[in-house]
């Protein structure tokens, strides 16, 4: 094998590799746009155990000025994210996937969970 047969074969794995990395910010791009006029209803679903679960008197406030506009907006793409993510065939797989998903949720969104 010459080495213009192994430039040819990198180029044609990049290739694939750029198409399908535009397949998938594209489906993601689609997620989002169908899922953002429901942002607030999705915040409100994926929030209220956290809201159930505070004290007497006390809620959740916004820490920043563009905070009320940006958590579900960032809620929206780490699900439209979640969403498109290929599902493994193993169920271990799958549940170890999504436990990652939802720290990394967490983490993104900064919640502070209580010890």
């Amino acid at each position: 094998m010459n080495s213009h047969d192994q430039e040819q074969s990198l180029v044609s794995h990049l290739i694939e590799l750029r198409s399908r990395l535009l397949k998938a910010v594209l489906c993601v791009l689609v997620l989002v746009v169908v899922m953002f006029p429901f942002a607030g209803e999705i915040y409100t679903l994926i929030a209220s155990p956290v809201l159930s679960n505070l004290t007497h008197g006390r809620e959740m406030i916004a820490t920043g000025v563009l905070s009320p506009f940006l958590t579900p907006f960032k809620m929206v793409i780490i699900l439209a994210v979640m969403i498109s993510m290929p599902e493994r065939s193993t169920s271990t797989h799958t549940s170890t996937l999504w436990f990652g998903c939802f720290l990394l949720l967490a983490w993104l969104l900064k919640f502070r969970w209580p010890l």
